[in-house]
């Protein structure tokens, strides 16, 4: 939308603040029947109210069906104003407020790994912990808290799994995080739906056509209720009745959730797996092209395909139209939580790192055994001297014993 005036235009007097001759402001609202009402407040040139004035013109300035109309202010001089029109059912953008109104900065949930009014995509493989990270995650923004060390911007939010489960996992997330649960109930909302049929959140017919589901609509009521602004949904085999190979039905269904996302002007974190093949997801190439964040978190493992500690965790940035992809987030599995090393106390944090070492060195030992176990079988007249030594030698991993995990 653009007002015509000296504000942005050549027939009206309305300026921002910091004119020197400017004598009134005005704020734009839409009365429902197409038309725009023009409130004149004299003499009023509150920095805050020309603020919400440009967030009003921003939301009214995405090309609704508004015309060209004229208002009176009170003292019976008339104000013209120009507003984009819709050409047929095509919504057009009327760019020419831009030129005068402050470019809005990028907002985030977690800051620069999950944009805020978009649905992210987060993948692993399964037992790599996704589901405690998405209500750990939840928990985070629901009351501000850092998440693994980054910021959160602080929503209510909606976290769905099997009740006991949900439990478990809060009461160690709280007790990891030194929030309370009394805390949470009017921030943190939980859902079990585990055994319910008909969880699908879109279906589609013959010719390929998607539809709501019954379970969307609950799901939005849900959400209204609770005023939760975040939510995360666990996982695509469950939420998704489509093909997960036909490209058209991804697409829909992510565009769904990012429809979602925007009407709670909030976030969706939903839930997939990979492959078989080791991809970092499952199906058509849509999954990757259609949202604008996706994640990948596992258990990272060595150059033989061993994982070095079984409790650490990696985070992948795998794709971020918004900020710099690759970043990568090391954290680890603690008494049914996930933390930072560099959070836990250095005595804790120290003995964690040995235990992990033993348990590898152990690992590599019980490998290069059994090596040595195969080459006695068909090296039986060598010196058991020179038969350890080739075990050791031919064993891949023996240059790796008493190496840092």
């Amino acid at each position: 939308m653009a007002l015509r005036g000296d504000w942005c235009g050549d027939h009206g007097r309305v300026r921002a603040p910091g004119a020197h001759d400017s004598d009134r402001s005005v704020i734009l609202v839409d009365d429902g029947d197409g038309d725009i009402s023009v409130i004149f407040s004299e003499n009023h040139r509150s920095d805050l109210l020309w603020a919400e004035v440009r967030q009003i013109i921003r939301c009214v300035g995405i090309g609704l069906p508004y015309h060209a109309g004229r208002e009176s202010e009170p003292n019976g001089t008339t104000i013209e104003f120009d507003v984009p029109t819709m050409r047929g059912d095509f919504p057009l953008i009327d760019i020419r407020a831009w030129e005068t109104l402050e470019t809005p900065s990028r907002s985030w949930v977690v800051g620069e790994w999950i944009p805020a009014r978009q649905a992210t995509y987060l993948t692993g493989p399964g037992a790599s912990g996704k589901s405690l990270l998405a209500q750990q995650l939840c928990t985070c923004v629901s009351v501000g808290a850092p998440f693994l060390g980054m910021q959160t911007k602080q929503m209510p939010a909606l976290c769905e799994d099997d009740v006991d489960e949900l439990h478990r996992r809060q009461v160690a997330i709280c007790e990891a995080l030194r929030v309370p649960i009394s805390v949470l109930p009017r921030q943190l909302s939980l859902a079990s739906l585990c055994g319910t049929l008909g969880s699908e959140l879109a279906t589609f017919d013959a010719a390929g056509h998607m539809e709501a589901s019954e379970a969307f609509n609950r799901l939005r009521a849900a959400l209204a209720a609770t005023g939760a602004r975040f939510v995360a949904l666990d996982n695509v085999a469950h939420l998704f009745a489509g093909n997960e190979n036909i490209r058209n039905q991804v697409a829909a269904f992510c565009g769904l959730l990012n429809q979602l996302a925007q009407s709670i002007d909030g976030a969706v974190l939903f839930i997939g797996h990979p492959n078989k093949l080791g991809h970092s997801f499952s199906g058509s190439t849509a999954w990757e092209n259609q949202v604008r964040s996706r994640l990948f978190m596992e258990i990272p493992k060595d150059d033989d395909g061993a994982a070095r500690d079984p409790d650490l965790r990696v985070l992948r940035r795998d794709k971020s139209n918004y900020s710099k992809a690759g970043g990568l987030l090391e954290f680890r599995w603690h008494r049914l939580s996930f933390v930072r090393d560099q959070d836990l106390p250095v005595a804790t944090a120290a003995h964690l790192a040995e235990t992990a070492q033993a348990a590898a060195d152990n690992a590599i030992f019980l490998e290069c055994l059994a090596l040595r176990n195969a080459l006695a079988g068909t090296s039986r007249s060598a010196p058991r001297a020179t038969m350890r030594r080739r075990s050791l030698a031919k064993c891949p991993r023996a240059s790796a014993l008493g190496r840092s995990a």
